[in-house]
């Protein structure tokens, strides 16, 4: 037996702010796990550079000519990494372009523009002869 109508009443009205803070709440949810995925794809890309860098580093600095290393790349949605023949590599993450100069010439590369996708680069110090890998990046 009911017996306060106020009650009854106002349930329509309580259920209606409920569910309109759930879905405030999914939203804002939502939003931040796509600002976290961006954000996480931009580190993700800029690790995997400069994991790049020091694999050319390390190999100019205290390996022999011809020596190479085997470096993963993971390139996100919307991004690009272009590789030019002088000492020049742009990353662009669909937001922004950075343009880095590099400290020794890159002398060839089998591949100019790296989109989207899961990469196995092979960065050789000095001329490599014979048959050029897929990804491969030279330098001295």
């Amino acid at each position: 037996m009911i017996c306060s109508k106020k009650g009854v009443e106002s349930f329509p009205f309580f259920l209606f702010l409920t569910l309109l803070i759930a879905a405030f709440v999914i939203v804002i949810g939502f939003y931040q796990i796509q600002v976290f995925s961006t954000f996480s794809n931009q580190k993700q890309l800029s690790d995997d550079y400069n994991q790049m860098m020091n694999a050319m580093e390390t190999l100019r600095s205290t390996a022999d000519i011809g020596s190479y290393k085997r470096v993963n790349m993971r390139i996100p949605a919307g991004g690009k990494l272009v590789i030019y023949t002088n000492d020049t590599i742009i990353i662009n993450t669909g937001t922004q372009q950075i343009e880095n100069k590099v400290g020794f010439d890159i002398l060839y590369t089998t591949v100019n523009e790296l989109t989207a996708g899961n990469y196995e680069l092979v960065v050789y110090y000095g001329n490599y002869t014979g048959e050029p890998e897929r990804y491969a990046i030279y330098f001295v």
